[in-house]
């Protein structure tokens, strides 16, 4: 991670850049779902889910989850 997404507390809200193996994005992803009881996914133009955590699903975009079909475009 080059660079870390805050808030206007100074909270971090997101991550962005490259130079963090995925598997250490995907831990993150799970400390920060359980931490705020959230569930995170990282999506690409199209919606298809590039990186999730657990608890998203077997859905492979945004399309495919149940409650999101008719918002996701």
């Amino acid at each position: 991670v080059n660079y870390q997404v805050r808030d206007y507390d100074g909270n971090v809200i997101g991550i962005t850049g490259v130079g963090l193996a995925v598997s250490s994005v995907t831990n993150l992803i799970e400390t920060y779902q359980a931490r705020y009881g959230r569930t995170i996914y990282f999506i690409d133009t199209e919606g298809h889910v590039t990186l999730r955590g657990s608890g998203f699903g077997d859905a492979h975009s945004l399309q495919e989850r149940p409650g999101m079909r008719t918002q996701a475009t």
